[in-house]
């Protein structure tokens, strides 16, 4: 009798847990880098002032080749890039060249740039503003 009413309250109290954690309002750890990702983002466009195709990448984020990238209609990025436009917890680095080997820009948070040719190659996306700037 007593093996019972243990397995009984056991079985009864494990329905119970699940059913306060989810009254509660818990939904599990947050992702781990959430906090550092708000905001963290740079929109590409294949036309200056923000027009024609775009993509958008989140960071933090290093692409040694932009060849690796397609707008959404599939044509790569690399060369083919003449403005881009940041969020608000986004410092960006556009580099001539792939490999990160010549610095072209440094752009900031929340910024709306028209690049001068369609050289960029190469990019690094940070979320935190960078110690060797």
């Amino acid at each position: 009798m007593r093996f019972s009413v243990k397995c009984v309250c056991v079985a009864f109290l494990a329905g119970l847990v699940p059913a306060v954690a989810f009254a509660g309002g818990y939904r599990g750890p947050e992702p781990e880098h959430w906090g550092e990702r708000y905001g963290c983002y740079v929109t590409f466009f294949k036309y200056r002032d923000g027009r024609g195709p775009e993509l958008t990448r989140f960071g933090p984020e290093q692409v040694y080749d932009l060849d690796d990238l397609h707008y959404r209609h599939g044509e790569d990025l690399d060369g083919d890039v003449l403005s881009v436009a940041t969020g608000p917890g986004t410092w960006i680095e556009l580099f001539d060249h792939t490999g990160f080997r010549v610095s072209l820009y440094r752009i900031g948070p929340d910024s709306a740039v028209n690049l001068r040719s369609k050289i960029v190659d190469s990019y690094q996306l940070h979320c935190r503003p960078p110690y060797h700037w």
